[in-house]
């Protein structure tokens, strides 16, 4: 079991790196208010099914960035197939073909159905708060 906002070192020891091409997804995020980049990762390689707070670099770029990831199957759209969505803190360029690396540092919740977008989006919105103070105090992939 996970235990709600741990550190992940406990299950992905040493920063494991996800890493996988963005694919085109349904643009729910994105109509929502919180575009994601749906990432083509086997499911084998994919944390367990949560919302996790995540550092994230762009192929190309140096720099690592905060976001927040879905892994699971989207109960609240009755999608079946388990996959991993970024959502980019305070980014909104097309990454569409791009490659992301993925570094999830904490485990905020279990995935859950919701009756309703708007009660998605409220707690996305608190989801979102929540990572955004997390890793303003976690460690940088490669900065020991």
């Amino acid at each position: 079991m996970i235990v709600i906002g741990s550190i992940i070192h406990n299950i992905l020891p040493n920063f494991e790196v996800l890493s996988g091409k963005v694919v085109p997804g349904a643009n729910r995020g994105k109509l929502l208010g919180f575009p994601t980049a749906n990432l083509d990762i086997t499911e084998e390689t994919l944390p367990p099914a949560g919302i996790y707070a995540v550092w994230v670099r762009i192929e190309q770029e140096g720099m690592w960035r905060p976001g927040a990831a879905n892994v699971g199957v989207n109960p609240t759209f009755g999608e079946k197939k388990k996959k991993m969505e970024v959502h980019l803190l305070e980014y909104n360029d097309n990454l569409y073909g791009r490659t992301l690396e993925v570094v999830p540092v904490a485990y905020i919740r279990p995935e859950k159905t919701f009756k309703n977008p708007g009660k998605l989006i409220r707690q996305m919105n608190r989801d979102c708060r929540k990572v955004k103070n997390l890793l303003s105090r976690a460690e940088i992939p490669g900065s020991r």
